[in-house]
């Protein structure tokens, strides 16, 4: 007996769909790869954007260009939807668009920021058991979750605090303490309602902090604000570094947009690949970081599917991040019925890995299987729900509709209903 053992070009060979952020770039453009040979993908953004590079730097990347950026150590593709940084003078807090209590002392460039600039503010107290902080009011459209953040350097203070306060009404939306912790900044919330947000260590120390604040009234005057340490608690001397803020109309952070004197909109991520195979027994696997796109935001979030049709209208599968907490989602629609199965809810930074499996029961029923792991944990299928068949998709494309962020490792459309470990092989992810 002969026994054939495939390497990795033959089974790339048989497989319909593979894209790799690690290696899908080249002078030509992004690329994924279709039965082993490359099909070009279609990429669009019409603003620059701010990326952590493998250093933890900050650059930029131009319009038009995909964004690479560096999380754990791994290549993702940032995918995000159009946001604006509501903050004006974002790099500048001694500028008169912020205010001050407490009378701080500002020094302007004082430090060298994560983009490599002499622009890092440094904020510090002179005064005893009192409140030190600096603000500014943000013109938020729409009531309900908002986020703000501030990018910050240890001083000589061990605590920060990010505050929402709704002035009008007088009340705090979000306060959260920031303690330093092994020169990492963990969050605890004091008061109200909301989530809080670490970034990954960025170059020369510095951490984005966001905090977001549930049941914002958009026609209230609301506050952003940074304190040196806990509000009435700064000593004189305390100081904190800070150099990028934000404010935003969302429920998650996005990457960051400099402002000088008015706000700024970062534009969308539109990302489609060609895609050849009619519906049929098949299974979608996406590896990626959870940075916003399963994040309870009180409704669902389409992430990416196979067919570009209107759910509920045109036949399509894919994957979302649900709402009530229901974290990760996939779906397929037969054009006529939807089902929504999920199975499980990957926190902030999460590294997860998402599987959808369509089979097919007979002539009249295909059923659907969803699956999550997270950071490399064993996997258990959620509940399985059955559906109608699909006769072709709107479009032979894989579509990436980011709604909320996402950072996107291996995407790869198989044929038939696969299990996790048999997706991971054909994916490459050891």
């Amino acid at each position: 007996m002969t026994i054939i053992l495939q390497g990795p070009r033959a089974r790339l060979a048989r497989v319909p769909l593979l894209f790799r952020a690690s290696e899908c770039l080249d002078e030509s453009g992004l690329y994924a790869l279709s039965y082993g040979k490359r099909v070009a993908g279609t990429f669009t953004r019409a603003s620059q954007k701010t990326v952590r590079d493998q250093r933890g730097r900050l650059v930029r990347v131009a319009s038009g260009m995909p964004a690479f950026t560096v999380l754990g150590g791994q290549v993702a593709l940032l995918l995000e939807p159009a946001r604006t940084n509501l903050t004006r003078r974002s790099e500048a807090i001694d500028h008169a668009a912020w205010s001050k209590s407490g009378s701080p002392t500002i020094t302007a460039d004082a430090v060298r920021a994560p983009d490599g600039t002499l622009t890092g503010d440094l904020i510090t107290a002179t005064l005893d058991a009192t409140s030190c902080f600096v603000y500014q009011a943000v013109a938020f459209t729409g009531d309900g979750i908002k986020i703000t953040g501030y990018c910050v350097r240890k001083g000589t203070a061990g605590r920060f605090t990010i505050m929402v306060r709704d002035t009008t009404a007088n009340v705090t939306r979000h306060q959260v303490l920031f303690t330093w912790t092994g020169g990492i900044p963990v969050p605890a919330t004091v008061t109200g309602t909301g989530q809080a947000f670490v970034s990954e260590r960025l170059e020369e120390d510095w951490y984005f902090c966001h905090v977001s604040a549930a049941g914002v009234i958009a026609a209230n005057t609301n506050e952003t604000r940074l304190y040196v340490d806990a509000p009435t608690l700064a000593d004189t001397g305390d100081s904190l570094y800070v150099w990028g803020t934000s404010a935003e109309d969302a429920a998650t952070p996005s990457s960051y947009m400099r402002t000088e004197g008015s706000t700024v909109t970062r534009a969308a991520d539109a990302l489609t690949i060609p895609y050849a195979v009619p519906p049929q027994a098949m299974s979608l696997y996406l590896r990626g970081r959870n940075v916003g796109a399963f994040v309870d935001t009180g409704a669902s979030r389409n992430v990416l599917n196979v067919g570009s049709g209107s759910l509920g209208v045109d036949p399509r599968i894919g994957f979302q991040g649900a709402a009530a907490s229901a974290g990760f989602q996939a779906y397929y629609d037969d054009g006529a019925t939807a089902i929504f199965v999920g199975s499980g809810v990957p926190a902030y930074r999460d590294v997860y890995e998402a599987r959808g499996a369509l089979s097919v029961v007979d002539a009249a029923t295909w059923r659907l299987t969803p699956e999550l792991s997270i950071n490399g944990a064993a996997s258990t299928p959620g509940t399985s729900s059955t559906s109608g068949p699909a006769t072709a998709w709107p479009a032979n494309i894989v579509r990436f509709t980011p709604q909320e962020p996402n950072a996107v490792m291996q995407l790869l459309v198989a044929l038939d209903a696969r299990d996790m470990d048999a997706l991971r092989s054909l994916a490459g992810v050891g």
